[in-house]
This record gives C-alpha cells, structure tokens and sequence, in this order.
C-alpha cells in the first residue's frame, strides 16, 4: 500500500480513533464480523471490553447507535478507496478502478470495523430504514467515470455499454466479498478482488499484459 493509503488509515477514510469510544467501537466490531447484529446484545459487547456501565454508556446508549457507528467507518473507508483511485487515476482509468479495488480489499482485510460494517448492511439492512445501504449507488458514479474515460481513450472495446459494464465490475466485486466471508478467507480478499477486476476487464477487451 502507498504511504498515501497507509495515511488514511487513521485519517481520510474514518480510521478508529485511540479514545474509550474508538476501543469500544474495536471490540465491538470484532464481535460483530462473527454475530449478526440482531444477536448481538449492548451488554455482551460492554462486558468484552471490561468497562463499567456508566463509563460505557457514557459513549454508547444503545446497539443502534454502535451499528451506526461502524457503519459510518465503513463508508469512509469506500470513499477513501474512491479518493485513492481518483489519485492513481493519473496512470489511466483502468489503474483507477484497480487501485480503489485492491484498497478496498486491504481495508477488508485488515479492518474489522469495515468487515463488521459490510456484514451489517448486508445482512440487517432492514433495521436501518434512515441509511441509503446500497453499494451498487456508493460504486456507481466512480466506476462509470473511470470506464467511460477509458471507453475515449480505447483502453476497452468501443461497443462496451458502460452502465451495464459498471454493474457487471460492481455485481463481480460484490459477489467476490459474500464469497471471500462465506468461506472465511477475509486474508484473501486483495488477491480476490485483483482477480476479479482482471477478470471483468478482460472481458471488456482489456488485457492485464497491457498495464
């Protein structure tokens, strides 16, 4: 990862602060990647990180609020990604899309904040009716911007259809994380989604021996 991203670990992309609230927030997620957020209790997560009641409700009231919590870390860490693909996007579009993807796989990774996060809108979405938990709409803007650069730069095949090229690169990528939890392989996931993009800009007339 370039000194930029390593930066924006605990800065640009919502890195976890070292306050009562950011170690709360730790535990938390750690118990969450494993749990479904509906089978998790406020109490089970106060007792892990060994605080008093009143010290740990002073930060947290509610399960709801822990949940939202980790999901704005989540967010921020896509946006990031985003961010740094906008930056690499000087070596080409395609390299863009690359680089946010290999992001986003190193921030899974390592991260159980963000991997707490994405099990969260994924499998509770409903007990969140206030939160827009799409990522196809979070991907969507990014992906097409750099697919439609790289349509006028002939780096993909000139009848590709961009709208439905973005959601087959987001659906791949997407499909590539629900696999990479399911199997329990979150050490993978960079080398994964590497593939996957390759993959999908294979098939849109890209080759990866023309990077």
């Amino acid at each position: 990862m370039s000194d930029s991203a390593t930066a924006g670990r605990s800065s640009g992309q919502g890195g976890l602060p070292g306050s009562k609230r950011g170690q709360i927030l730790e535990v938390a997620a750690v118990i969450l990647c494993k749990n479904r957020y509906e089978d998790v209790s406020l109490e089970q997560v106060r007792q892990a990180t060994g605080l008093t009641e009143d010290h740990f409700q002073a930060e947290f009231a509610s399960m709801r609020e822990i949940a939202e919590a980790i999901l704005d870390l989540e967010r921020a860490s896509m946006k990031f990604a985003q961010q740094v693909g906008e930056d690499a996007g000087v070596a080409g579009p395609l390299e863009a899309l690359r680089a946010a993807f290999r992001v986003v796989g190193r921030n899974i990774e390592s991260r159980p904040a963000v991997r707490a996060g994405i099990r969260i809108a994924s499998e509770s979405r409903e007990a969140f009716p206030n939160r827009r938990l799409d990522p196809f709409l979070t991907w969507r803007s990014f992906v097409v911007k750099q697919l439609e650069a790289a349509a006028r730069q002939s780096l993909i095949h000139p009848s590709t259809d961009v709208d439905r090229a973005a959601w087959l690169l987001v659906s791949a990528g997407l499909g590539t994380k629900e696999l990479v939890r399911f199997c329990g392989e979150w050490d993978r996931m960079s080398e994964r989604l590497d593939d996957t993009v390759d993959c999908v800009l294979n098939l849109m007339g890209y080759s990866v021996s023309d990077r």
